[in-house]
């Protein structure tokens, strides 16, 4: 993926993304909102450095791709017709806290 998307709609489809070596880079800081400009991009599991990309457009890595799976399927299991902006919620809830979001809660 090499364009911006809107974080709420790559959250929307993150399944799609191969798990493994891949990362949400965001622009800005925690929270995030659902129009924040993010992409997905492969990193080198063997390296700190962050991916070319990200550096030229100032993007931070956030969390891993199977993170993110994880995220939205927990949100999906307490909300099947979970909206995008819901899953940026649990997105920014997970990165604050390390936990789940619980929609009962909230």
């Amino acid at each position: 993926m090499s364009n911006f998307e809107w974080l709420g709609n790559i959250l929307s489809r993150i399944e799609t993304y191969p798990w493994f070596g891949h990362a949400l880079y965001v622009e800005g800081n925690a929270p995030f909102e659902t129009k924040t400009r993010a992409m997905v991009l492969a990193y080198d599991v063997y390296s700190d450095e962050p991916p070319p990309l990200a550096v030229a457009h100032g993007l931070r890595r956030t969390l891993s791709v199977d993170q993110a799976q994880g995220i939205v399927m927990n949100a999906r299991m307490q909300r099947p017709e979970v909206t995008p902006s819901e899953l940026v919620q649990a997105f920014n809830y997970y990165w604050k806290r390390d936990a789940f979001i619980d929609f009962s809660r909230q």
